[in-house]
């Protein structure tokens, strides 16, 4: 049930108006015949709405007591006096009550001002939980949030705007944008305002100056219209961005070294994913003899030679299968023009696009092949020659490795440690043993003396 409070000063005035409020179906009502006694009523029983006469007797009139009540409380005010001259009313309306009425009036006249003044003061109330609720996104949301009025001055300014910038509201409200913000395309050109600007314009980067310090903001823009669709100014949302354009500089310059260091590499690199070449560098093409357009999106046994294609698909798809595979091993490619390219490969796996690939890299081991079957034709020819020197040789030959572990004996050596070992009184096994032990000495101590060997004292 509703309350009404009655200030009336007149108490047969003040009753009438009780009576009348009771007939319209209002049951709870109080009176209070001066403000001071009225101000009680409200801070103890705190009514729905107030009936007030604009002259009331005592230090407190009907518009000082409407004044503390719209500060405090927030409570509708009807005026009711029997005084409507021009000046009276405009004092009334700067206290900006909920209805005006003139005595006498009649029931219905009543009537009509409470109910419009109710209905305001639930619009109102609305209004003001919107208002709340509005603020409080304002201030809780994640990005800075700024308005301005069409002279480009602010007049509101958010939490996060604060944490970005480092200026609080007090600093910001009321001054121009562009000397807070200190934009540069802030000061050549508001594109708020530009009518050929298109509105709103969202993700625009702007570099601001504060105290000597640069942010990078991403910001979105809009301008705000009154009721009748009048521009009344505009509305700035942001958010940081200055760590992310760091970081996009930083990684841009490490792409850019990779990139140099892939195409200037002597070995091939390529990239596999799902079997088809994703990526190929300068050195795999000029190895094969193929362009870009040959090699990328095609499978990669093209460019394996057909006596390895079973060992190349087999490793990749074991790599992809997470089973343990060598890193590095040797096969042959096939050029363009047909011709074998022995390579060795060093593959792992990594992620790219969110799939496994398989990241090749490639070394040509062309000249490594030829110093081998050098290395292996040189060989085969010093056995030969060894061979042929321990066959027709009368001397005793001892050959050793580049450890100085004997690697072969000709026969002459082994006639010539027969024929003395009965002499010295060694064994053949002990006179052998004997003498590769003293050529070594004098292999380590590069002493090239004669080897003389005592006979055997143990032995008679």
């Amino acid at each position: 049930m509703k309350s009404i409070l009655i200030i009336e000063d007149e108490s047969l005035t003040a009753l009438s108006i009780k009576s009348i409020l009771h007939h319209l179906g209002y049951q709870k009502t109080y009176i209070a015949e001066s403000g001071v006694k009225a101000l009680k009523i409200i801070e103890e029983k705190h009514p729905d709405l107030i009936l007030a006469d604009i002259v009331l007797e005592g230090k407190i009139t009907g518009i000082e007591l409407a004044k503390q009540v719209k500060k405090h409380y927030s409570i509708p005010v009807i005026f009711v006096t029997a005084y409507s001259d021009e000046d009276t009313v405009n004092k009334a309306k700067l206290t900006e009550p909920h209805g005006y009425i003139t005595k006498p009036f009649q029931k219905k006249d009543l009537k009509i001002a409470l109910d419009i003044a109710f209905h305001k003061s639930k619009t109102e109330k609305k209004l003001q939980e919107s208002e709340a609720k509005l603020k409080t996104i304002l201030h809780t949301m994640p990005s800075g949030l700024f308005t301005i009025d069409l002279n480009k001055k602010i007049n509101t300014w958010n939490k996060e705007a604060k944490t970005i910038t480092g200026l609080k509201a007090k600093d910001t409200i009321g001054k121009l944008c562009p000397e807070i913000l200190n934009c540069e395309d802030c000061k050549t050109g508001c594109l708020l305002f530009d009518d050929d600007v298109d509105k709103p314009f969202y993700h625009k980067e702007c570099v601001i100056h504060i105290n000597e310090k640069e942010i990078t903001l991403l910001k979105n823009e809009d301008i705000l219209k009154d009721l009748d669709g009048n521009i009344i100014g505009g509305i700035v949302s942001f958010i940081d961005i200055t760590e992310y354009k760091q970081e996009e500089e930083e990684l841009r310059e490490s792409e850019a070294k990779y990139s140099a260091l892939v195409e200037s590499s002597n070995d091939g690199i390529i990239i596999i994913q799902d079997g088809i070449l994703k990526f190929t560098n300068t050195a795999s093409m000029e190895f094969l003899g193929y362009t870009p357009d040959e090699m990328i999106g095609v499978s990669f046994l093209k460019f394996v030679s057909p006596e390895y294609r079973e060992l190349a698909i087999k490793r990749y798809t074991d790599r992809i299968e997470g089973k343990e595979v060598p890193s590095i091993y040797e096969l042959e490619l096939l050029r363009k023009d047909g011709s074998i390219l022995p390579v060795e490969l060093n593959a792992i796996q990594i992620e790219y696009e969110g799939k496994p690939v398989v990241l090749v890299h490639i070394r040509d081991i062309t000249e490594r092949k030829q110093a081998e079957e050098t290395r292996q034709k040189t060989e085969k020819h010093f056995v030969k020659v060894i061979e042929n020197i321990f066959k027709f040789v009368p001397e005793g030959l001892l050959v050793f490795t580049d450890k100085i572990n004997l690697f072969k004996q000709n026969k002459a050596f082994q006639d010539i440690v027969k024929k003395y070992a009965v002499e010295l009184k060694y064994t053949e096994q002990e006179l052998t043993e004997i003498i590769i032990e003293q050529v070594k000495k004098r292999i380590i101590n590069e002493d090239y003396a004669d080897i003389r060997i005592p006979k055997n004292k143990n032995k008679k």
